[in-house]
């Protein structure tokens, strides 16, 4: 019977790692998310969002490493130039577009823009 339980343990193991690949295929890349995040930003109307200072977050908060999103944080800029009352908004509240590094989106709907 112990052989019987311990090849039965091994075949779910070995099942549960192919299916736990096939699932990781099956979600969106990187770059999927990005361009979501940035045709979201282009559409976004009103002033359903916040602004949080990178330098307050604490040193575990992925956000508080410029490495996490350094390589999208041109093409964010770029879409928020081309929303002229995201833009208007954000100098409201005194954010140059240049300072703006990264974006997040909730699941409300809301946004928050992180500056540096």
């Amino acid at each position: 019977m112990n052989r019987f339980a311990s090849a039965v343990g091994i075949s779910l193991i070995a099942l549960s790692s192919l299916a736990g690949v096939a699932r990781a295929e099956m979600w969106p890349g990187a770059d999927i998310q990005q361009s979501h995040l940035d045709s979201a930003v282009k559409a976004l109307k009103g002033k359903n969002f916040t602004v949080v200072d990178i330098s307050t977050l604490d040193n575990g908060d992925p956000m508080a490493n410029p490495d996490s999103y350094a390589a999208n944080t041109k093409s964010l800029q770029k879409a928020i130039a081309g929303n002229k009352a995201l833009t208007e908004a954000l100098k409201a509240q005194d954010v140059e577009l240049r300072n703006v590094v990264a974006v997040d989106e909730a699941a409300d709907g809301g946004f928050t823009f992180y500056v540096r």
